[in-house]
């Protein structure tokens, strides 16, 4: 199985960047590979574009509900993690007001849902994000390594109270790599679909107005998880900081009409 990952978003924290940094992930079975890249031939030249690599704020609006169109049929499941960056209590010292540790923080978050999901599929992920100035690929994997060795992220010390929610079965360090979109394209959907959830949730700076259309477009192919009972708010979309959750669910109706048990937030 492949994941493709990218961000949208402005990085920071305390009100330096967005208010919300989005976190996406496209994930494919090993089979599909091959139409996925087909699928995204036929946007690029659909869009005329001359970019080698797919961009989402160089997309008109019909453009981005044309390519939703055909990626609603298409063979990939997507996970989200959205951070509330403003969340983070400036009155106590904490490792999230730092920008790099709330990003891998996040990241951490999205990569546990990713294992989850190769688990499901029986497939080990192969982890692509998009390189970045924010990403360092060898941090993160010594970041995530400190989880598997019990040891806190955040400050490196043991603890052997500390959980650890990432699949290892399915996931390796060495499996988790950068590469620029001109370099691998797949990753043109991964900032798709951040960029479709950060547009439902984080106004226009200049309109100051939300546009959920283009999230409720491709809402079903969030992963709901393994069971039989739909829990998109845990699998799919996880909003951060969890306590806040049902808060977030509450402010935003694209969200609200999806939480089918209000008595459940966590789902």
């Amino acid at each position: 199985m492949w994941a493709f990952v990218d961000e949208s978003g402005d990085a920071g924290t305390l009100g330096r960047g967005t208010r919300w940094l989005v976190n996406a992930a496209i994930c494919i079975k090993d089979a599909d590979v091959g139409e996925m890249r087909r699928l995204m031939n036929e946007c690029l030249r659909a869009n005329d574009s001359k970019r080698q690599y797919l961009h989402s704020r160089n997309l008109s609006h019909d453009d981005i509900h044309g390519i939703s169109s055909w990626l609603r049929d298409a063979p990939w499941v997507g996970t989200v993690v959205a951070t509330d960056t403003t969340s983070v209590d400036a009155t106590q010292y904490t490792p999230l007001a730092q920008p790099v540790a709330h990003e891998n923080y996040a990241r951490k978050y999205l990569v546990e849902r990713v294992s989850w999901y190769a688990a499901h599929v029986a497939e080990p992920v192969n982890l692509v994000f998009e390189r970045s100035g924010s990403l360092h690929v060898l941090a993160l994997r010594e970041y995530l390594g400190r989880c598997r060795r019990k040891r806190d992220p955040l400050d490196g010390i043991y603890d052997d109270s500390y959980i650890d929610y990432l699949d290892w079965d399915w996931l390796s360090l060495d499996r988790i790599n950068s590469e620029p979109k001109a370099n691998e394209r797949l990753l043109g959907f991964a900032d798709f679909l951040a960029y479709a959830v950060l547009r439902a949730i984080e106004p226009n700076r200049q309109w100051e107005r939300l546009e959920p259309s283009y999230f409720e477009a491709i809402e079903q192919k969030l992963w709901r998880g393994p069971g039989d009972e739909p829990r998109l708010f845990r699998y799919g979309l996880a909003l951060m900081p969890s306590p806040k959750q049902k808060e977030f669910i509450r402010e935003f109706a694209c969200l609200s009409s999806l939480w089918v048990d209000k008595k459940n937030p966590s789902q």
